[in-house]
């Protein structure tokens, strides 16, 4: 049966008809790909710092393999990003180190013109902070990750912005929206923002993390400066400035204060701005290039890399001053093929009552000696050199009597590993006292002294604190945990052969075993603490250590072993078993041995000890005898 419609109805049908043969039609179009032309035009793609790789475009990637050697005259050149300064320099030394005749020379003028250099095959390797875009990867370039990497926010350490950000303000302050700081809780202050050169790899990686690849803000409160540096934008911040940098860089410095981000610092994974770091290379590699990067990727390049990030920023000059103003180069030779050149520095001798200045100076005028490796005390006689918790619980003071203002160890490390230099804490005089320490009457009085005098050494009497005593082994273990975890980026700890008793010692009692298990349980207990420090010894050799002194020190597990030569008559014995082992320690004394032991491609390290108190004079002499 049929029905009348109305118009309206109609109508209706007419309009469904047409959307439907639209949209069907369109499907189609997709369908069968055809193309509109310029009748539906495209929405224009955003423009970002770093191109996306088009699908398709594969990078060039090759396996690199750990070398057992390499040939004599290898060289590596490295240039690129500022962010992977002390990687560089700490993969650096580690492979010349490992491979003798090897010589690695980096730079760091930024991500891209390392980039441009390695297009031009001017350098060997491109450290870059971004990933390769697609131009770069069509003409050859391929990378190997290195690490990941964070991208702190920070401010001036005068700065009296106390707060966090939220990621919504880190975005508003770098694209210009937010320009006083008023605007995220602070004071009616104009935010000044330093900013890094478009030659910067971070900077390009900032970027597209926070502004989502959108331009930086232009306005008059924006200072970019010309170079790539993050102490020259660290200086520059002032009161009112806030910049970004990769986080080791920044983590342990007095110029600037890390800002949280949503409430989560840099240390935390969670953190939003991370990004990876790339060495990049050409195809085809050459054997130097290969070799090179399969010592990064190697385990054992993975623990330079992890070590060299906690130690903040290095910056290895060719020349530096020493403190009379004389400018003396650093002479490449055999000398500086050594992994460890260090000098001691007994206590009080440099720091002792010094400024921050006066520090500094001191540790650059060792490099310029060709010193790469400061070992100074920080314990001895019973106490600290610096103020201790631990101290102050066990024995009711906080450190020797001393004139140390309270960041000497601080700047010292700081210095150091600017200048590429490691510092390693002595413990001086290890479990010995004599009647000059401050806790003597203490330890007399408690019975923490093994019965007897020790009269190793003649001139002084030590009296040996006894480990057996559970409350002394706590004391130790303690000390030693306090003071990795107060000092994080201190290289290693070294004990000398005053870790040990003497042989000559009432009783005849056969200690060995028992300090062996002391030594293994605050070792274990540091290390758990913090890994990234090494446990050194000097002692004697192991026979003379076990035979007088009780100390099995095969047995102990440490990092690494230096053997004391510092008598004349036996030399030649003690070099045969500094040629197992790690290094040799001699006196100033004795540096007429120096180039006999610098010609020695067994001997690894060599370490002075300046006997006659001047360490400065000792370390300008060094020349004379290599």
């Amino acid at each position: 049966m049929s029905r009348n419609r109305s118009p309206l109805f109609s109508l209706l049908d007419f309009l469904f008809t047409v959307a439907v043969l639209w949209f069907g039609g369109k499907w189609l179009v997709s369908i069968l790909n055809i193309n509109w032309g310029q009748a539906i035009p495209n929405n224009p793609p955003s423009v970002t710092s770093t191109p996306i790789i088009t699908p398709g475009i594969q990078e060039n990637k090759t396996t690199f393999v750990l070398p057992s050697n390499v040939p004599n005259g290898t060289k590596v050149t490295i240039d690129g990003s500022t962010s992977m300064v002390q990687i560089n320099q700490g993969l650096k030394y580690a492979f010349e180190r490992a491979y003798l005749g090897a010589n690695v020379n980096t730079n760091a003028q930024g991500s891209e013109i390392g980039l441009q250099n390695l297009l031009t095959e001017k350098i060997d390797i491109a450290a870059i902070s971004r990933p390769l875009n697609t131009a770069e990867i069509q003409q050859g370039l391929g990378t190997v990750a290195v690490t990941q990497d964070q991208i702190a926010i920070v401010v001036g350490i005068n700065n009296r912005f106390r707060r966090g950000l939220t990621i919504e303000q880190v975005q508003g302050i770098f694209s210009g929206k937010i320009t006083n700081w008023s605007q995220v809780g602070g004071e009616n202050l104009p935010i000044k923002v330093i900013n890094r050169p478009p030659t910067s790899g971070t900077r390009k990686a900032f970027q597209e993390l926070v502004l989502n690849g959108d331009e930086f803000g232009r306005g008059a409160n924006f200072i970019t400066l010309e170079k790539d540096a993050t102490t020259p934008i660290l200086n520059a911040l002032g009161k009112e400035g806030i910049t970004y940098a990769t986080y080791p860089q920044v983590s342990a410095q007095s110029l600037a204060r890390i800002v949280a981000v949503d409430g989560i610092t840099p240390q935390s994974a969670s953190y939003p701005y991370q990004r990876t770091l790339f060495y990049a290379y050409k195809q085809p590699t050459n054997s130097s290039v290969q070799s090179f990067l399969g010592y990064v990727t190697s385990d054992k390049g993975k623990q330079i890399i992890e070590k060299a990030q906690l130690s903040g920023e290095k910056v290895q000059p060719l020349i530096t001053k020493s403190p009379l103003g004389i400018q003396k180069p650093i002479n490449s030779s055999l000398w500086d093929k050594k992994e460890i050149r260090g000098i001691y520095l007994s206590r009080y001798q440099i720091t002792n009552n010094a400024s921050e200045q006066t520090i500094r100076a001191r540790v650059r005028y060792y490099r310029s000696q060709g010193i790469n490796t400061i070992i100074h005390g920080v314990w001895g006689n019973g106490c600290t050199m610096y103020k201790s918790q631990v101290m102050q619980k066990y024995l009711g003071i906080e450190s020797c009597p001393n004139q140390f203002q309270e960041q000497w160890l601080d700047w010292l490390i700081d210095e150091a590993h600017q200048q590429g230099m490691q510092v390693h804490a002595y413990f001086e005089k290890g479990i010995k006292i004599d009647a000059n320490s401050p806790i003597f009457d203490r330890a007399i009085a408690e019975k923490w002294i093994v019965p007897g005098v020790d009269r190793t050494y003649g001139g002084v009497e030590h009296y040996v604190l006894d480990v057996e005593i559970p409350e002394v082994a706590t004391l130790f273990k303690d000390i030693l945990v306090e003071f990795v975890k107060k000092y994080p980026r201190v290289d290693a700890v070294q004990w000398d052969d005053y870790l040990g008793y003497y042989a000559e010692l009432p009783g005849k009692v056969d200690r060995t075993d028992n300090l062996t298990k002391f030594v293994k349980q605050m070792t274990s207990s540091m290390k758990k603490a913090n890994p990234a420090v090494s446990f050194d010894l000097c002692h004697h050799n192991p026979y003379w250590a076990k035979r007088y002194f009780a100390a099995d020190w095969q047995k102990w597990g440490v990092d690494r072993v230096f053997i004391q030569a510092y008598n004349e008559k036996n030399f030649q014995q003690e070099l045969v078993y500094a040629e197992k082992y790690n290094g040799i320690a001699i006196t100033d004394q004795q540096l007429k041995r120096l180039q006999e032991l610098v010609k020695n491609p067994e001997i690894k390290s060599i370490l002075i000890f300046p006997l006659g108190g001047k360490p400065e004079t000792t370390a300008a002499s060094l020349k004379n005898f290599r």
